[in-house]
C-alpha cells in the first residue's frame, strides 16, 4: 500500500513566518520557495510514495508533476477551492492507500478524518522539515529508539495495571 501525502499549499505556506519575505515580494515567489522546501523533504523522506501539493488556482494553470518527480502540484480550477480538490483526492484515494493530510483548515481536516486519513498540523509538518526528520514516527524528543520506547511503555503498563 502506497502512502500518500496531501498538502494544503497556501494554508501551510501562510501559517509560518518562514515565507513572509517571499510573500511580501510575490505569491509566486513564496509558492516556489515552499515547493522547493517540499521537494527537499521528498528527496530525504521515503515514507510517502507520492506527495501532492494543492493550491487555489484561477483555472489558468494546469496541474503538473515536478521536474524531478518529487511532488505533484495541483491547482484548483476556476470556481473551486483547493479544499474541494483535497476532498476529491481523499475520496479517490481513500481505498488502498494510507493518506496523510497537512492542513490547519477545519473543512480539510474534518474531511480527512472522515476518510480515515491522518492529519498533520502545518506547524508540525514545517517542524519536521526544519529538523530534517524522516517521518512523523521518528520524532522523539528524548532520543529513544523504537525498542527503548516500547520497553518503557511495557514497564509502565505493568506498573499502572499491577500486572
Amino acid at each position: 500500500m502506497e502512502n500518500l501525502l496531501v498538502i494544503d499549499g497556501y494554508n501551510c505556506m501562510k501559517r509560518t513566518r518562514a515565507f513572509e519575505k517571499e510573500l511580501d515580494a510575490s505569491l509566486e515567489r513564496a509558492r516556489r520557495a515552499f515547493l522547493e522546501m517540499v521537494k527537499k523533504f521528498s528527496r530525504k523522506n521515503h515514507t510517502y510514495g507520492a506527495i501532492m501539493v494543492v493550491f487555489d488556482g484561477k483555472g489558468d494553470i494546469d496541474s503538473h508533476p515536478d521536474r524531478d518527480g518529487s511532488a505533484s502540484v495541483i491547482f484548483s480550477t476556476r470556481g473551486e477551492s483547493a479544499d474541494e480538490v483535497i476532498r476529491r483526492l481523499l475520496e479517490k484515494y481513500a481505498v488502498g492507500r494510507r493518506i496523510s493530510v497537512v492542513s490547519d483548515d477545519n473543512y480539510v481536516t474534518n474531511h480527512a478524518r472522515a476518510y480515515g486519513a491522518d492529519v498533520i498540523a502545518c506547524s508540525d509538518f514545517l517542524r519536521l522539515i526544519q529538523r530534517g526528520v524522516r517521518t512523523p514516527e521518528a520524532i522523539d524528543e528524548k532520543g529513544l529508539d523504537a525498542g527503548e520506547a516500547a520497553a518503557i511503555t511495557e514497564a509502565l503498563r505493568k506498573v499502572w495495571t499491577d500486572n
